[in-house]
């Protein structure tokens, strides 16, 4: 039973040695860079746009957003 454990727990670390050591795993932190980037300028652009055209924006956002929620 030791042996299998001990077995268990180098195989884990093997694929967490590779899975650190590989390239590909570069590409999964850049891409959830890129999404929370893309949250940021999203929320940017939707505030900016409410400072300019104030309640009414918001209103016209919360009427989309009920007619999504009730398709």
């Amino acid at each position: 039973m030791m042996n299998r454990l001990n077995k268990n727990i180098k195989d884990t670390a093997n694929k967490l040695n590779m899975l650190l050591a590989d390239q590909g795993g570069d590409l999964y932190f850049q891409k959830m860079i890129l999404v929370v980037i893309c949250f940021v300028i999203g929320g940017l652009i939707l505030s900016s746009l409410y400072a300019v055209f104030d309640s009414s924006f918001a209103d016209r956002l919360s009427e989309i957003f009920e007619q999504i929620l009730t398709w």
